[in-house]
Formats: C-alpha cells, structure tokens, sequence
C-alpha cells in the first residue's frame, strides 16, 4: 500500500485484535505502520525503524507504557520520538497521566479517529490534513478495549 502521508508509527499494545484493527485503520489513511505486542526491545526497534512516532498502550505485561516512555525518554536516537498513549484506561486517568508525563493520548474507547488527529498533532502536521485521512472511512471502528 502506498503510504501517502509519508508517515510511519509504531503501534505497542499486547492485545492482537486491537493492534491488528489499530494498525489496518492506519493503513487505511496512508500510515505505514510497524507492530510491536511487546514493550521489551521496543527502544531498538524505535532506533531500527526510524518512526515518526510511538504510540503506547499503558497497561501491558511486565512493563506499562510510563515505565517504557521514559527510557524511550533517557536513550539516545529515541529521545525526541513523539509518544502517544492509546489506552483503554478511564479517559480521566489517562488524561492525568499523559499530562503528568508530557505526552498526547487517545482513550481507545473513542475509536481510531482520536488518534489519528493526536499523531498528526503530535507531529505538527495540519489538522486539515487529518481530517482529509479521516474522511476516508469515518465510521470504521476498532473493537472494545478490554484494559
């Protein structure tokens, strides 16, 4: 597929049906996308990849997406990579650990078009240019977040 808007993310989340459905609504808008169902060994995949951003689901097994951002945060080729937190966390606790952290979020329970606009934000790409993607297929959804 051909990626027009000539942007790449890596998607990190543990549940195979969300980073499948995340990655393909991407894909649909002209993101290229690289999955990881991992936190471990996302550091040298970021550095490997070269991504224009990360996003993070913050509950995962042995490692939550704080505890990961910040050594994203700390290590060389991978400190100034923007970080979205996707999470099916209560909207309100995310919103307070994203801003205690320094980072955009999505709550997955909105569906995939919140993210969208956050990664485009995040790389200060015009919204005009999101809601171009977005139009594509707006009422495409992910399924429900079980964390």
């Amino acid at each position: 597929m051909t990626h027009e808007n000539g942007i790449s993310v890596l998607l990190v989340d543990d549940d195979p049906l969300v980073l499948a459905a995340t990655s393909r609504f991407l894909r649909k808008r002209g993101i290229r996308t690289i999955c990881a169902s991992s936190p471990f060994g996302v550091t040298a995949l970021v550095r490997k990849e070269a991504p224009d951003a990360v996003v993070l689901d913050c509950h995962m097994p042995g490692l939550d997406g704080a505890f990961l951002l910040r050594v994203l945060r700390t290590s060389p080729g991978t400190a100034r990579t923007p970080v979205i937190f996707y999470s099916g966390e209560a909207e309100h606790t995310l919103a307070e650990l994203a801003q205690s952290l320094g980072v955009r979020y999505a709550a997955k329970g909105r569906g995939p078009v919140p993210l969208v606009e956050m990664i485009f934000a995040a790389l200060k790409i015009p919204l005009w240019k999101a809601s171009r993607a977005m139009s594509l297929n707006p009422a495409e959804h992910l399924p429900s977040p079980t964390h």
